[in-house]
């Protein structure tokens, strides 16, 4: 038989296991809201950096161009005093023939070209072929003569050589300039202060070819002050050419560059 359990008297009974106490709960603190620092004030962009452009060739003055390869090179046998000249001006012979029949034909058609230029104010493309052909072949054999060129000049109102001549041909030209007789005679009249200009450079240039050849022969160029001032002469003179011949519009600058 299975006996009885026996009961301990409750002053020896264990007692119970106590729980443990609840953690208390954090004091709680005021929290402190972070402000973040205010913005700096926006700084409005600068202006575009301007980037220098590479330097390229100076627009032209005038309507109309003279040029000439200041580069080239020559033999030092056109140097030779008066013997360098004086062949030169020898093989330039068949240009004066052929530049006197041209020089007639020129005259034959200034009577109609102020026609185009009282009707439309505009030289015409043949005008400029023509007339302005001769205009080229007489400033390149005058150069060659010179000693300012070196190639031999075409006979031909084209072709590649070291110096060269160019118009605007879409320029527009007054129209009081085609009134016949009347308008050039006006142009003329405006180009005294260039024609007398005009005729002290050509003395001057005169002077300057007794010396112009010391270059040559020494180191086979032209000077480049030669280049200026003889140049210079050439580029006024076909300026005031082409403006009484009412090729160009804009009165004539008072310059010796282009």
């Amino acid at each position: 038989m299975t006996e009885p359990t026996q009961q301990l008297p409750p002053t020896m009974q264990q007692p119970e296991a106590a729980s443990p106490p609840e953690a208390a709960p954090p004091p709680v603190s005021a929290v402190t809201p972070v402000v973040s620092p205010p913005a700096p004030p926006a700084i409005p962009p600068g202006p575009p950096a301007v980037v220098p452009s590479p330097p390229g060739p100076r627009p032209p003055i005038y309507s109309m161009v003279t040029t000439f390869d200041e580069t080239v090179t020559m033999s030092r046998l056109w140097g030779i005093p008066l013997l360098g000249v004086l062949v030169r001006g020898i093989l330039l012979i068949p240009h004066y023939i052929v530049l006197g029949f041209y020089a007639m034909a020129v005259g034959l058609l200034l009577f109609v070209m102020w026609i185009p230029v009282l009707v439309n104010g505009r030289y015409p493309g043949g005008g400029y072929y023509f007339i302005g052909g001769y205009v080229r072949w007489v400033t390149r054999v005058q150069a060659y003569l010179l000693l300012a060129a070196a190639a031999y000049p075409p006979l031909s109102t084209s072709g590649r050589h070291d110096v060269d001549v160019r118009w605007d041909e879409s320029q527009a030209i007054p129209r009081w300039a085609g009134i016949p007789v009347a308008g050039v005679f006006i142009r003329l009249l405006l180009l005294i202060p260039h024609l007398i200009i005009v005729y002290f450079l050509a003395i001057a240039a005169g002077l300057l070819s007794l010396i112009t050849w010391v270059p040559v022969l020494v180191n086979g160029r032209y000077a480049d002050w030669a280049y200026r001032i003889v140049g210079g002469f050439i580029r006024w003179q076909n300026r005031v050419t082409c403006y009484l011949l009412l090729m160009t519009g804009p009165y004539p600058p008072f310059s010796l560059d282009d």
